[in-house]
């Protein structure tokens, strides 16, 4: 077996067992999880990972063509399209059918009955009977509903997803990165910090790029009082932060590190300090639900079966019973074949499921889905293969935009209607040879222009009524 030297900041390349006493893995890359994975020696180490901390030793297990990692990327889902007949395809194939058979049907009539008006009729049935409803209005209607969709940070992948919106009817979550934010954590002080200990707190964990050091850093932080600069700093990975300040010893991390217990027995993150050999308390950091989650749940329960899909454990369970109907299924400890498995199940019992997930580990998962949303802080980082990219903020919007993908279809219809009364009254003269080429050249594009400003106005409306302006 090759043993590998991965020093901090580094990708893990391949499967490996972990040589080290200790090790902390970033694997927000593939999980979406923003705090790092502590590991202990023997333990196996995925592709994938970042190490975070002094360099690590491993033994090579599988190499990147066979890591776990890799099977992401060659999952079966990734390289098959999702198949959709688009409705413009759908109506196309037989307009232009029945406008042939009325032209030719108008003609020939017109061949026994006047042949003099057999061209003429033959002309103005084919120039007025305008195929601007499948031509124009679907593909207006859609261009504007993505305008609107791009203007509050929601990117689709192409105008076949807003087609799809309508027929959803199931929803999936993923937890970690979606329902919850992997920048912020409600951090909580369990204990006394005076105003002078909050000063070398925040000025030891300056000195550190770890996530929780970040979070209390910009928790304790005050400008005015600045930065305590440490006459030394040491950090060990996996386990603490020390720091030596005019000979005031700073001690911050895990329960062991500083020689304390930790009884707790719930599963938030704790972060415990102490200063000159004396015990101040912890901070607790919970995970943190995005704003306004409750009031979107509420309204998308009313539509659609949601489900809860996540690789994390159990442990949020009955804080998501809080925001999820009891109807609502929830499934934890998944892998990506799990999640695979649960999404086809889904779909074979006729449900049209859309996904909103994060991380790599839901890449397959989404792709699978009828329609997949990758949730992500910034847009411009990493995204997995999906129909579409919604920025985190935005989540709260989700009952909107798929009320207005719904009525995208309405507007379409109507559009639809419009134009079908046209046709009608247009043909119906052409065929009683009552309308010229010319007269009908005209009264074609001034249909076309219709249909282009009603589709247009009425998306402006739709937007405006659900405040997507």
């Amino acid at each position: 077996m090759d043993e590998i030297l991965v020093c901090n900041n580094e990708i893990i390349p391949g499967d490996d067992i972990l040589v080290e006493e200790r090790a902390s893995i970033d694997y927000s890359f593939v999980t979406g999880e923003s705090e790092p994975v502590v590991k202990s020696k023997g333990d196996y180490i995925y592709a994938g990972g970042w190490q975070v901390g002094s360099s690590i030793k491993l033994v090579v297990q599988k190499e990147t063509s066979q890591s776990y990692l890799t099977k992401f990327w060659n999952a079966k889902a990734f390289k098959e399209e999702k198949p959709h007949i688009k409705l413009v395809d759908q109506i196309s194939r037989y307009f232009i059918l029945v406008i042939i058979a009325l032209a030719v049907g108008g003609a020939l009539f017109w061949q026994f009955m006047d042949p003099a008006n057999t061209w003429t009729v033959f002309t103005a049935v084919l120039i007025v009977d305008c195929p601007c409803a499948p031509a124009l209005s679907i593909p207006f209607t859609v261009g504007s509903v993505m305008r609107v969709f791009g203007k509050n940070k929601f990117y689709l992948k192409n105008t076949d997803v807003v087609e799809k919106i309508s027929l959803i009817n199931s929803m999936v979550f993923d937890k970690t990165g979606t329902l919850t934010s992997t920048e912020k954590k409600d951090i909580e002080f369990i204990g006394v910090l005076s105003s002078t200990e909050k000063v070398l707190v925040a000025g030891l964990t300056s000195n550190s790029t770890h996530p929780l050091s970040k979070q209390i850093n910009q928790t304790l932080y005050d400008p005015k009082n600045g930065l305590a600069e440490f006459d030394s700093f040491q950090e060990i990975a996996g386990e603490g932060l020390m720091g030596e300040f005019n000979g005031l010893e700073v001690q911050l991390g895990s329960a062991s590190f500083i020689g304390e217990e930790d009884t707790s027995r719930n599963k938030a993150s704790r972060v415990f300090v102490r200063i000159d050999e004396r015990f101040k308390g912890y901070f607790e950091l919970r995970t943190a639900y995005r704003k306004g989650l409750t009031h979107l749940i509420q309204k998308l329960s009313d539509k659609f079966k949601l489900s809860v899909l996540s690789g994390d454990n159990q442990s949020e369970e009955k804080t998501l019973g809080a925001f999820f109907p009891k109807t609502s299924k929830m499934y934890f400890n998944q892998s990506l074949e799990d999640k695979l498995k649960v999404l086809k199940k889904m779909q074979d019992g006729g449900q049209k499921v859309l996904m909103l997930g994060d991380g790599l580990n839901d890449a397959s998962a989404l792709m699978q889905s009828d329609i997949g949303i990758a949730v992500t802080e910034e847009t411009s980082h990493f995204s997995p293969a999906s129909d579409g990219i919604l920025e985190a903020g935005a989540l709260v919007k989700m009952n909107k935009f798929l009320s207005l993908g719904s009525t995208a279809k309405k507007i379409i219809i109507a559009s639809f209607v419009l134009s079908f009364i046209y046709n009608v009254g247009g043909v119906t003269l052409a065929l009683l040879g009552q309308l010229t080429p010319f007269v009908a050249a005209i009264l074609m594009p001034l249909s076309s222009i219709t249909i282009i400003v009603f589709t247009t106005i009425m998306v402006r409306l739709a937007a405006n009524r659900l405040k997507l302006n």
